[in-house]
């Protein structure tokens, strides 16, 4: 088993699960109840990354139950509305807020009345307000995946300062990452609670309506290009600066 699956819960995994908990309707006791049930762990807490994963993913289950068995043609999918989900439970916003800024936006009363155009433009300002943040000193930079685009919220990296690049991916297709700079560094990439880690991770795939995280070190100054090679057109570039550069 990866060392990272025994690695403990998250600031981000916990601050997720009380927000979705909520979001549900569960109390305290409750929430501890379905922990306990699904894990054996009697807090919290105890939790390992992959426990804290599953967790999330059944409470997020119990907010997708709420949606109608049947989807309309041209709705938001229903990983693209978990996603919102996720995201808004990241912030710590309260269930009437996600919401209120789809009404605010596209004039909708539900997430569930989202197309799937709004859905990504939606998540993509999610983004924009800074949900993902590093916990372990990390720079952290942002990259949406949206309407076969790479749109990246800052491009530039420093020499030999440890980075993290978190993929958005709000289209409703699978899209690939991969870039020839990671070649021979030591690359972390975590996923849905599972970690893998090594040298020669050049590329990896992000899911519709999912997340991928990869950590790593630049080693070299200059251009790190980077393409989807499931749709040659999406290319995107960051830039690794020496230290000390403006």
């Amino acid at each position: 088993m990866p060392g990272g699956l025994r690695e403990g819960i998250s600031p981000r995994q916990l601050k997720a699960i009380w927000a979705l908990s909520h979001r549900v309707g569960l109390d305290d006791r409750e929430l501890h109840a379905m922990v306990t049930s699904r894990t054996g762990r009697v807090s919290l807490r105890e939790l390992r990354r992959a426990e804290a994963a599953a967790v999330i993913d059944e409470l997020l289950g119990k907010v997708g139950a709420r949606a109608p068995a049947r989807q309309k043609p041209g709705a938001a999918t229903r990983p693209q509305q978990a996603l919102l989900a996720r995201l808004a439970a990241e912030l710590e916003w309260p269930p009437e807020r996600l919401p209120a800024l789809a009404r605010r936006m596209y004039g909708t009363s539900t997430i569930r009345e989202l197309t799937v155009k709004q859905a990504s433009g939606l998540g993509a300002s999610l983004i924009g307000l800074g949900v993902v943040s590093a916990q372990d000193g990390r720079r952290s930079i942002e990259v949406t995946i949206q309407d076969f685009a790479f749109k990246v919220q800052a491009g530039t990296l420093q020499l030999h300062e440890p980075v993290r690049i978190v993929l958005h991916n709000v289209d409703e297709v699978q899209h690939g990452f991969t870039s020839e700079a990671l070649d021979g560094l030591e690359v972390r990439v975590e996923s849905e609670g599972v970690v893998t880690y090594g040298r020669g991770i050049k590329g990896l795939y992000v899911d519709p309506g999912t997340e991928v995280e990869v950590l790593f070190t630049p080693n070299k100054s200059g251009p790190v290009s980077f393409r989807c090679d499931l749709h040659p057109r999406m290319k995107g570039e960051l830039v690794v600066l020496t230290v000390g550069a403006a």
